[in-house]
């Protein structure tokens, strides 16, 4: 029966398909062309992938991804890629980068990339330090950047890319609206580069800040986990908690997503918000988060831009905001918070859904098979029939 379902679906596919009239698939190749008729497609670009954090940051991951999505939407084109992980949740002194660009100009020093794509602040700003050493004349795009402001790119000649919007505010605002219980709002940082950058958004918060709960500063920086972790236990049952990027506490102990997560869950009486999709599914409830993939997308179609024959000096910065309001369903269900409640448009993970199209498909070809095998079957006993009548 699941043989003649799938033959019969495929032949609903061909049908639909060839619906179509020749128009549309010739107005689909003449876009085609004029989007990549500018490519050579005798030559193999070269792209450098430079990313501030390691292989496992989930964060990273998914920009890798959503560059990668771009950079090989057109598999006529050759695009050989390389990749580099700083590590700097780990290694951040000085000494360490110095060694890092030594590294750079050695291992391409005979290579000339079409471009390169910083993700993430630490990378960027790197790039920017040695501006005029490995960094020289190359086509910079970066993406996972958090804060922006055109300081960060000064000096840089050929660049672009894509921001990462400011999204602790709209969490910080759209809590109360979901816990109206809530008195205090506990926010986890660190030290790092993003860290400092989080902790000036939420001291501008805390200034401009007329009503609401009161902001909690935890600062990992000051902190040992262990330390950090009696404070979370400690956290009465009607505030909330935030959790943001980075996780390096007062001894220089990185711990992964993953890692902090766990501990955090294991210990927390509250509600954790995130500011990342990579923590959702983790157990955190949500919040305004910023999407890896999406970003990594952009500065991917940006890169095929400049493959294309665009300058990076023509083709600004994407500022508008990619991020998304999104929450887990069964973390929503777990603290009894109804989704009704939640901001317009949101994305509900982990919940199953039934598309009513594809359900009517569902049916019509169910149907369709029904009747097909009650034919086969009206037809062999009517054959079984006319034998014995004979």
């Amino acid at each position: 029966m699941k043989k003649i379902f799938y033959v019969f679906l495929a032949a609903m596919i061909f049908l639909v398909s060839g619906c179509q009239n020749d128009s549309y698939y010739k107005t689909l190749y003449e876009k085609t062309i004029k989007d990549f008729g500018s490519f050579n497609k005798d030559k193999i670009y070269k792209v450098l992938i430079l990313n501030s954090y390691s292989i496992e940051h989930v964060f990273t991951v998914n920009e890798v991804r959503g560059i990668l999505d771009s950079l090989r939407s057109n598999p006529n084109i050759n695009i050989e890629i390389s990749y580099l992980y700083m590590d700097t949740k780990t290694n951040f002194e000085s000494t360490y980068l110095q060694e890092l660009h030594n590294l750079l100009m050695a291992k391409y020093a005979d290579t000339v990339f079409d471009f390169i794509v910083v993700t993430d602040n630490e990378a960027l700003e790197f790039a920017k330090l040695h501006k005029d050493g490995f960094f020289k004349s190359q086509n910079l795009i970066f993406c996972g950047i958090s804060n922006f402001s055109p300081s960060l790119i000064e000096g840089l000649e050929n660049i672009s890319g894509v921001i990462e919007a400011n999204n602790l505010e709209r969490t910080l605002d759209i809590i109360p609206k979901i816990r109206p219980m809530t008195e205090n709002i506990f926010v986890v940082t660190d030290q790092t580069i993003t860290g400092s950058m989080y902790r000036k958004l939420l001291e501008d918060y805390i200034s401009k800040q007329e009503n609401g709960p009161k902001i909690m500063l935890l600062d990992m920086g000051e902190l040992k986990m262990a330390e950090l972790l009696a404070r979370i236990c400690l956290i009465p049952n009607n505030d909330s908690l935030i959790i943001l990027q980075n996780f390096v506490d007062k001894d220089g102990v990185v711990y992964s997503v993953n890692q902090a997560m766990k501990l955090f869950l294991e210990c927390s009486r509250v509600p954790i918000f995130v500011s990342s999709e990579t923590r959702l599914g983790m157990g955190g409830v949500g919040g305004n988060v910023a999407s890896g993939f999406k970003q990594g997308q952009i500065a991917g179609q940006i890169g095929m831009r400049l493959l294309n024959g665009e300058s990076l000096k023509n083709i600004p910065v994407v500022t508008e905001d990619t991020n998304i309001f999104s929450f887990d369903h069964n973390v929503l269900k777990k603290w009894n918070i109804d989704e009704k409640i939640l901001p317009k448009d949101s994305v509900i993970t982990n919940k199953i859904t039934i598309n009513s199209k594809d359900f009517l498909i569902f049916i019509i070809a169910a149907f369709a098979v029904f009747l097909a095998i009650y034919s086969i079957i009206l037809t062999l006993k009517l054959r079984k029939f006319r034998r014995k009548s004979n």
